[in-house]
């Protein structure tokens, strides 16, 4: 799953109404209209996981019910699709749903983190990070110490729980925080997804163009 949607084969329908549908869902982190005439597609991307997947689940039935829509929405018949894509910043080094905590106390258990960071909003999941022998953290290999990736549902959540922990850490101030950094294989098909877009841009522009 991803925050991400594509919606395809939905060029007759008006790019405000696409978008008004999208956010009966959830709030919007972004939203890509500019190939919804010429391509049918349209792109969108949750701030909240969980409202891309319900939005993943029910939005093509709402968009085949407006006008310019199609109600056979499966099948190989046509109809407006909703699929999973990556979000539009998925080219960036820093995924914003995920914050790196180091430098905790090594007695730091899994449960206590968890509970902490459920105060800024729900946690998909915490996962424990064996050290890396040192790094640009200076956790190192000190036993002392111990490291967790604290991932939210949603990016608002993990915006404030950043923003506070780096001014007021109940760990204490030796411990650190940061955005988790986005795989390299995500941000490649989040760079592949941009050229994309730029090819059809391109080709648009030939097209007014001549």
């Amino acid at each position: 799953t991803s925050r991400g949607l594509a919606i395809l084969h939905a060029g007759s329908l008006p790019g405000p109404d696409v978008r008004c549908a999208c956010e009966a869902y959830g709030s919007l982190e972004s939203f890509r209209g500019d190939f919804g005439g010429c391509r049918g597609v349209f792109f969108a991307t949750y701030y909240d996981l969980r409202a891309a997947r319900q939005a993943a689940s029910e939005l093509s039935r709402e968009l085949g019910r407006l006008p310019g829509g199609s109600s056979a929405t499966g099948g190989d018949q046509g109809g407006v699709k909703v699929k999973y894509c990556v979000p539009l910043s998925s080219s960036g080094p820093s995924d914003e749903s995920q914050l790196m905590l180091t430098r905790l106390p090594g007695a730091t258990e899994e449960g206590e983190v968890s509970h902490v960071l459920s105060s800024f909003g729900q946690v998909r999941a915490v996962h424990y990070q064996a050290s890396s022998g040192g790094g640009d953290d200076g956790d190192g290999d000190d036993e002392d110490y111990t490291s967790y990736l604290v991932e939210f549902y949603d990016v608002q959540d993990a915006r404030q729980a950043l923003l506070e922990l780096e001014h007021s850490n109940p760990w204490g101030d030796g411990a650190g925080v940061r955005v988790g950094r986005r795989s390299p294989g995500r941000r490649k098909m989040g760079k592949d997804l941009l050229l994309l877009m730029s090819g059809w841009r391109k080709q648009n522009a030939g097209r007014d163009g001549g």
